[in-house]
């Protein structure tokens, strides 16, 4: 029996204590490094379900575009400029540099260039695009380009397309230097996909949850402990993620919609989601029962916890506590399934678009 949670639980206010002084930038044009009270751990502050004073509602407003670096994965599709505006926000400056690594498509002279408009249209004024092979991934120039991006986003495609030219490489550690400096790791469709621990690289039963019946690698681990999916809902991976999580029990699996994005402030555990669809999360309790068995057999399980949230909803990883928003989530028009923003010209085959 599933149990899921229906009450609001309230956690900490985060509160930065200031952003860097925008000065002007150091050699190299290396982003500036966060005031020291914005990297360590943090808690944002959720809605309460009570009443507030007009003090603390002001607070929480700010937490969401005051917060300095991150992770953001969205579940592919179209993307609004909302999500784009709130990567650009996370990183605390004026002119952010955006960096566009299209390693998973088979055609980045496409959805670099999208992508670069769509963070253009937006705002950003310094923004490139690069594309490369792994025996490229240690090269000084490659690795100089992402120390000097206070953002690096990855477009959608094949997952183990960015799996290969990145795991294990200097360029690998350089990214996640960005993000430990305050900086911002984002991620649509594929891009998504890499985030987390384990990576998600194949197609899998649609018709039942069957263990080892998911095709996993080694994920990139910019979010420890999480196993992410997108396209979620649209292209029916419920029982993907679901087999997943049960094969890796101490992982909890987030499966991402599309136009919708789980934001991940630096230096914090608990999530947002922004965007117009909804993010699902499966993960086992402490009272959770999973049947074992061997590869192929049927996935048996009790009281697996299971959260569905929307736009506005925070979830805390480690303490298992969900935050709903008291504003209100209409539900988008039915439409056909969309192509990836970042390569409006691909068309989607749930059989062939990992």
């Amino acid at each position: 029996m599933m149990r899921i949670p229906i009450n609001a639980l309230p956690i900490l206010s985060l509160v930065l204590a200031g952003l860097a002084a925008q000065g002007a930038p150091g050699p190299a044009t290396r982003p500036a490094p966060l005031p020291e009270s914005a990297t360590g751990p943090q808690s944002p502050s959720p809605q309460s379900s009570t009443s507030q004073s007009s003090t603390s509602q002001s607070s929480t407003s700010q937490s969401s575009t005051s917060q300095c670096g991150g992770v953001v994965a969205i579940g592919g599709g179209k993307l609004s400029d909302a999500i784009y505006r709130r990567i650009l926000d996370l990183t605390g400056s004026g002119d952010p540099n955006i960096l566009i690594l299209p390693l998973a498509t088979a055609e980045p002279d496409v959805a670099g260039p999208r992508t670069e408009q769509r963070f253009r249209e937006n705002g950003a004024q310094r923004v490139d695009w690069k594309t490369f092979r792994r025996a490229d991934a240690n090269e000084t120039k490659l690795l100089d380009a992402i120390a000097g991006a206070h953002v690096v986003f990855f477009p959608g495609g094949d997952q183990k397309r960015i799996l290969e030219a990145l795991r294990g490489t200097d360029a690998a550690k350089a990214i996640r230097d960005v993000l430990s400096r305050g900086g911002v790791i984002g991620g649509t469709s594929a891009g998504c996909e890499v985030l987390g621990d384990l990576s998600l690289t194949g197609p899998a039963r649609t018709d039942l949850a069957v263990l080892g019946s998911t095709e996993v690698e080694p994920g990139l681990a910019f979010v420890p402990g999480v196993v992410f999916d997108q396209h979620f809902l649209r292209r029916s991976r419920f029982l993907r993620l679901l087999s997943a999580t049960l094969d890796a029990p101490k992982k909890v699996g987030i499966g991402v919609d599309e136009s919708t994005a789980v934001v991940l402030p630096h230096g914090t555990r608990t999530i947002e989601v922004l965007g117009e669809r909804q993010v699902t999360i499966f993960r086992l309790g402490d009272d959770t029962r999973a049947q074992s068995g061997a590869r192929g057999d049927l996935a048996r399980t009790s009281n697996l916890r299971l959260h569905l949230l929307a736009a506005g909803d925070r979830y805390d990883l480690d303490r298992d506590l969900v935050t709903f928003s008291k504003n209100p989530s209409p539900a988008p028009q039915l439409s056909d399934p969309s192509t990836d923003d970042a390569d409006p010209r691909s068309p989607v085959d749930p059989k062939k678009n990992r």
